[in-house]
């Protein structure tokens, strides 16, 4: 399969780079990709306001709609709100999409495509259905993008500026060329909506679940915000300097939280000139599939003692003149390491943070059912919590 996420060689190289940098270029860490995030926020407190306020309600897809409503502005350029069926699609289809692609079985028959055209002619897997209903939903909005002018040196849009870079390539084994430049962007934006949008919704559904059961740990956040920020204004991606404990807090729900302990399959090449990969004493022979654990790294009681407690003091430490500084801890891994790390890995920490320093500004989270609400989570590849209900009660 194309794209980025299930790609390798050369079309990986191209397109990873290229992605980034058109993203960077875009807004990646800028004031335009920050605004588009911060309308869609106010987007969400008005529904909530005008449906939810004081109110209980289920969380489990709570903020799918705002999360992949952002992405599909940047992929797009449209603006759908809540409630617009064509987002309500979208959010069914991308959900059903990343669940389906949680499986086990679809994650191990990915690296193996005759067991992957059994398990799909069967009807076990319905992962082609599911990706075809979004390449669909993708097409026509390339197909619009193609009938407009397009400025290749102030693209509007993440597909305004890969359809430039398509129309720039004229070697044909390049997989930016033509067709193949088409369906690899295809690939590319659905990379963008399994890795950009469910993970990042799921991780704000355990923020909220964790804030709920750590409710000194919610006014320890709202107090440095109001302090560092102010209670009338959204924080800045460029100020989280002075917002050390909500980053430890950010951190913590990461690690916790824990949404793919199982990251994404690799798959060892075979060429000529390597017989064997070498992990420390081991040697592993070519097509060997490789399964990341990072969910055992992230608990491992040797560096998180306790693995199992919610505790953002692990990444903060006082210096001589009483400031408290938030320090990452290398062996919290959500995103992956390496060259393979997430390719929306800063999009998608922008979204955490606006979205999750905004909703502790503005509401107290608390629970909203009688039945206590435990830090357990649904089985599966995808790891979220179990349906629980919520109620955003207004800071006066």
């Amino acid at each position: 399969m194309p794209g980025v996420l299930f790609s390798s060689g050369p079309t990986w190289v191209q397109f990873r780079r290229s992605s980034l940098h058109i993203l960077r270029n875009f807004g990646f860490g800028k004031a335009a990709l920050e605004d588009i995030i911060e309308e869609e926020i106010d987007n969400l407190f008005e529904h909530i306001d005008q449906n939810y306020l004081n109110q209980s309600v289920e969380v489990s897809r709570f903020f799918n709609i705002a999360v992949l409503s952002s992405l599909w502005r940047i992929i797009s350029g449209e603006r759908l709100k809540v409630g617009d069926p064509k987002l309500e699609h979208l959010v069914e289809t991308v959900s059903n999409l990343a669940k389906e692609f949680g499986r086990p079985v679809c994650g191990v028959s990915m690296s193996y495509p005759y067991l992957f055209s059994i398990l799909h002619y069967f009807g076990i897997l319905k992962f082609l259905n599911h990706t075809n209903k979004i390449f669909d939903f993708v097409m026509d909005m390339i197909s619009s993008h193609k009938t407009k002018h397009i400025d290749g040196e102030h693209p509007l849009t993440f597909t305004e500026a890969m359809l430039h870079k398509i129309h720039q390539t004229h070697e044909k084994d390049d997989p930016f060329h033509g067709d193949v430049g088409e369906l690899n962007l295809m690939n590319v934006l659905l990379d963008l909506f399994i890795a950009g949008s469910d993970t990042t919704s799921i991780t704000l559904n355990w923020a909220m679940l964790y804030m709920i059961l750590n409710q000194d740990i919610q006014r320890n956040v709202r107090k440095e915000l109001n302090e560092s920020i102010g209670r009338q204004r959204k924080a800045k991606m460029a100020e989280k300097y002075l917002t050390p404990y909500t980053e430890a807090v950010i951190h913590e729900i990461q690690r916790r939280g824990n949404i793919l302990p199982l990251s994404v399959f690799h798959c060892i090449q075979d060429n000529d000139t390597q017989t064997s990969f070498q992990v420390g004493q081991h040697k592993l022979p070519p097509k060997t599939v490789l399964i990341p654990l990072i969910g055992e790294v992230m608990h491992d009681p040797l560096y998180f003692p306790n693995p199992t407690r919610f505790d953002p003091n692990r990444y903060l430490s006082e210096e001589e003149n009483g400031q408290i500084i938030f320090k990452p801890h290398p062996r919290v891994i959500p995103f992956g390491i390496g060259k393979r790390r997430c390719l929306g890995e800063v999009l998608a920490r922008m979204t955490l943070y606006k979205f999750f320093t905004g909703i502790v500004q503005k509401y107290e989270i608390v629970s909203g059912q009688d039945e206590p609400i435990t830090d357990e989570a649904k089985t599966g590849f995808t790891r979220s919590p179990m349906d629980y209900r919520i109620i955003f009660r207004p800071i006066l």
